[in-house]
């Protein structure tokens, strides 16, 4: 068996001794770069649920300002409609208040009744009202007694028209002026001036009992009632 010589022995001790080194080296070096790289990744996990929870915080204020805002934007229009309520309902009362005074104005003119009236007074009585309806009658006519029936109904519902009636054995100046041949006669003035008359019954149906609307929507065409 041959035996190796001095020199081969201490070549091989010095690679026996570098390979042990390098070893050594690498196990050193990748121990470290365990330790380097478990820190960052501990630290990673560490952070990421303070950055998620930030993320969170923010989310959560932005749902709380949106609700603000909705709350803000609900008492807005809540505050728009209780406000339109009260200007709605202090106009229902102006308007309350003022037709209240026109019919005062109307009642105090002799509106909102049937009344008779004489010759001396019929220029006062149809020119001091913007609409008049006059009937012309007979104390002795049946038919002048209907016309009256149906006028005491229809001045009570239509306050801005005044109704008179006057006897025409009494008034017959009026008469003559008017041109009255056949009672009964109701005359329609509009600002003192006379714009139609229904004679007799012939435009209420022809008969004696017609209808107190028959004779009301007659009144709307001549526009002496609205």
């Amino acid at each position: 068996m041959m035996k190796s010589s001095g020199f081969m022995d201490d070549e091989v001790k010095r690679n026996a001794a570098e390979k042990f080194e390098q070893a050594t080296q690498s196990v050193v070096m990748n121990a470290a770069k365990r330790n380097i790289s478990g820190p960052k990744k501990q630290k990673r996990s560490t952070e990421a649920p303070t950055i998620r929870s930030k993320k969170g915080d923010l989310q959560k204020r932005d749902e709380e300002e949106d609700e603000e805002e909705d709350d803000f934007d609900e008492d807005k229009f809540e505050l728009d409609d209780e406000e339109e309520i009260i200007r709605l309902r202090q106009a229902r009362l102006q308007q309350i208040k003022t037709q209240a005074k026109m019919e005062q104005e109307f009642k105090n003119k002799g509106h909102g009744a049937y009344t008779e009236i004489t010759e001396d007074q019929f220029l006062k009585e149809v020119t001091g009202s913007k609409f008049v309806v006059c009937h012309f009658y007979h104390r002795d006519f049946e038919r002048c007694k209907i016309v009256d029936k149906h006028l005491n109904i229809i001045s009570v519902n239509h306050i801005s028209t005044k109704f008179i009636k006057i006897n025409a054995e009494k008034s017959p100046f009026f008469v003559q002026k008017l041109q009255v041949r056949m009672l009964p006669t109701i005359v329609c003035f509009i600002n003192g001036v006379a714009k139609d008359e229904i004679v007799g019954f012939s435009q209420l149906t022809g008969s004696d009992d017609f209808k107190t609307h028959v004779l009301e929507e007659r009144l709307r065409e001549a526009e002496v009632i609205a």
